[in-house]
């Protein structure tokens, strides 16, 4: 099987129908966000690493996105209506996708559509990791850890490639060192073969992952962590 049986229940849960037809509260964002339309991929990828990077086989894992660049106000919900219509929406083109005169205009235009990216875009990825229990059985302190990646570029092309480019460099560096340097450099273990997202592979070794921040932090790009605790 492409996940761990253990794995198996958790990912139906973040896969879910209600993951899909309806908004979820962000507080890293402090606003409703939308389903990421990528998260059938992404997230069992991501649970495909839980064993290598010691993920809790009962970790729920949300993948979502903000549909827009300013923050929402209690106008809206917080965003919670445009969201809302913006899923009825797409569920409706879904729908309208059945139907073959439909689907042949939609192909027309793809055969026409070109775009060679945009440079001065950006990529905001922002990770959120709540406890669901205290660490100390004296304390009601909660732990949440936060990181935030900002890329340029947009998220279907340039930035895209600059991902698939560091990986890349990153193989490159880990594959082809030979005996004698790797004793000289002290360098570590290969990533892992076969098919795993770029952190899992390169979790063999500590050295790896930081290889792969350096090339993203050599193409502008920047990664900060924090963590914070609250109590209850």
């Amino acid at each position: 099987p492409f996940n761990s049986p253990e794995y198996e229940s958790i990912m139906s849960s973040a896969l879910s129908t209600k993951h899909f037809l309806l908004p979820s509260w962000s507080e890293a964002q402090n606003e409703y966000t939308a389903p990421n339309f990528m998260s059938p991929i992404n997230i069992p990828v991501l649970y495909r690493a839980g064993p290598s990077i010691g993920v809790n086989s009962k970790v729920l894992i949300s993948d979502r996105s903000r549909i827009s660049s300013s923050q929402y106000s209690i106008l809206s919900g917080y965003g919670f209506i445009p969201i809302q219509a913006a899923i009825l929406s797409f569920m409706f083109g879904l729908t309208l996708l059945l139907l073959p005169p439909v689907r042949k205009m939609l192909q027309r235009m793809l055969n026409t559509y070109s775009y060679d990216g945009h440079a001065n875009g950006k990529v905001i990825l922002d990770t959120e990791v709540t406890s669901l229990i205290s660490h100390s059985s004296n304390s009601d302190e909660k732990w949440k850890g936060l990181s935030r990646m900002v890329l340029p570029g947009d998220p279907g092309v340039y930035c895209t490639g600059l991902l698939g480019a560091s990986v890349a460099s990153v193989l490159l560096d880990t594959t082809t060192t030979t005996t004698a340097e790797m004793d000289s450099t002290k360098a570590t273990l290969p990533p892992l073969s076969g098919f795993h997202s770029p952190v899992d592979a390169f979790s063999t070794s500590p050295d790896n992952v930081d290889l792969l921040e350096a090339y993203l932090t050599q193409m502008d790009s920047q990664i900060t962590l924090g963590a914070t605790r609250s109590s209850k």
